[in-house]
Formats: structure tokens, C-alpha cells, sequence
């Protein structure tokens, strides 16, 4: 086999371009070294007939899609619960039991501890002490920037005081409940000083169901029902009564 100039057999030399693996230059068939990096073709040939190696593109929808595809599946599910806990069933009941329940605060004076601004304290109250405060701010212009108003803020200062007050605080509740139709308020006894305070009370019918269920109702209609008297309840998912026919 006949070698020639350059050091690349003649079969060789007649062949295809080849293109350098190190900087991606063409070159002719019968080089034997890179014309632009200089490197032995023996190291660095890629024939052009061949592809040489590029960048390898990344796979579509990679990590983004994987992502996404996450995403969408936590949405279809979050979707479904809140659907399975907000669904409502309306199902057959009947009056099983009556449940009630009524308080009375009792109050009495306290002195406390208060502070307003100067202007706002109220009648009776004993002064403390006063101390000088920032009460607010105000915007306020210093000048112009490029046509454009400049502002800063201005705090301005009033009086905090403070002071010393009679009023009436809850101190015990009186509380009586029961399990029939005949509701009633607790015994009230009140020591030197205390007064009544707020009434309160509640009523709760027991609905026997595909479960046990307890629904509060008006006072009136609570008075109105009857023991073992049918009905349809609308029922949320948990066991929550939310419309009773």
C-alpha cells in the first residue's frame, strides 16, 4: 500500500472528508492533521459521511413535566376530597331526644387598668399617669425629584393616658341543663356587690338516622317537636345536620 505526503494510506486519500472530533473542523480526505487544531487524524477523525456526536437535546416534558404531571394529580384529588366533604345527603329521621342547656353571667366591679388617648378616657375614670406618644403620621412634601413630588413622613405626637377604672366583669356563670321538655334557669344567688349579667341559652334535638345526630334549633320550634315524629334531614358528610324538614 503506497503512503503518501501527510502519512495516510492512498485508499484513505481518496475516501470522504473527515471532520475533527476535538474543534468540528471539515478537512480533506487526504490530510493527516487537522488544518485548524492541528490534531493526528488517527485521534481525532469523524468521517462526515458518519453523524459526528452534538449536543444531546433534553427529553421534552423532563423535569417541568414531571412536576406538572404531580401537580395535576394532588389538584383531581384535592378536587374529590372536598367534594366527598362538602356532598350533602338528605336522609329520613326521626325525633329521638330533646337536649338543653341555659346560663346566667354574674358580674361584679373590678378596677382595671386602661389606657386612651387624651380626649377619649371616660367619665370616672381615676388619672395615672400621662406620657407623650407618637399618635400618628402624616405625609408631608419636602420638595420635587424630576418634576415629581417628593414626601416623607411626619409623626405627630399626642397624649397616652393612662388610668384606673370601675367596671363590671363577668366573675362566675350559672349554668343549669337537662335531657327533657321542661327547660329552666339555674338558682341565682348573688353575694354584696354582684348583679345579673347575660342570659343565654340553647336547645338541640337528637335525630336518629343511618347515625345518631344532634342538630341546635330555635327555642320555638325545639317546643314545637314531639318525640318520635319523622322527618328528612339533610346531612353533610361528618354528620353534620344542616336543614331539618
Amino acid at each position: 500500500m503506497t503512503v503518501p505526503d501527510g502519512g495516510v494510506p492512498a485508499v484513505e486519500a481518496a475516501g470522504a472528508e473527515w471532520r475533527c472530533r476535538f474543534c468540528g473542523t471539515a478537512n480533506a480526505p487526504g490530510a493527516g492533521h487537522c488544518r485548524s487544531c492541528g490534531a493526528e487524524r488517527a485521534a481525532a477523525a469523524f468521517p462526515t459521511a458518519e453523524a459526528a456526536p452534538g449536543p444531546v437535546a433534553p427529553a421534552r416534558g423532563g423535569r417541568a413535566g414531571v412536576i406538572g404531571a404531580v401537580l395535576l394529580v394532588a389538584a383531581v384529588f384535592g378536587a374529590l376530597a372536598a367534594y366527598l366533604g362538602l356532598r350533602q345527603d338528605a336522609e329520613a329521621v326521626t325525633v329521638a331526644g330533646f337536649e338543653w342547656e341555659r346560663s346566667v353571667e354574674v358580674q361584679d366591679h373590678e378596677t382595671v387598668r386602661e389606657e386612651s388617648w387624651e380626649g377619649e378616657v371616660p367619665a370616672g375614670a381615676r388619672i395615672i399617669a400621662r406620657r407623650r406618644e407618637v399618635h400618628h403620621t402624616e405625609r408631608q412634601q419636602v420638595g420635587t425629584r424630576q418634576g415629581e413630588p417628593v414626601y416623607r413622613e411626619r409623626p405627630v405626637y399626642g397624649k397616652k393616658i393612662a388610668y384606673d377604672l370601675e367596671r363590671w366583669l363577668v366573675v362566675r356563670t350559672l349554668k343549669a341543663s337537662g335531657k327533657d321538655k321542661s327547660p329552666r334557669w339555674p338558682d341565682i344567688r348573688l353575694n354584696l356587690g354582684e348583679r345579673e349579667g347575660k342570659r343565654s341559652e340553647s336547645y338541640v334535638v337528637v335525630l336518629q338516622g343511618r347515625s345518631l345526630y344532634r342538630m341546635k334549633v330555635p327555642r320555638e320550634q325545639w317546643l314545637g317537636m314531639r318525640e318520635g315524629q319523622i322527618g328528612n334531614a339533610v346531612v353533610q358528610k361528618g354528620g353534620a345536620v344542616l336543614e331539618l324538614r
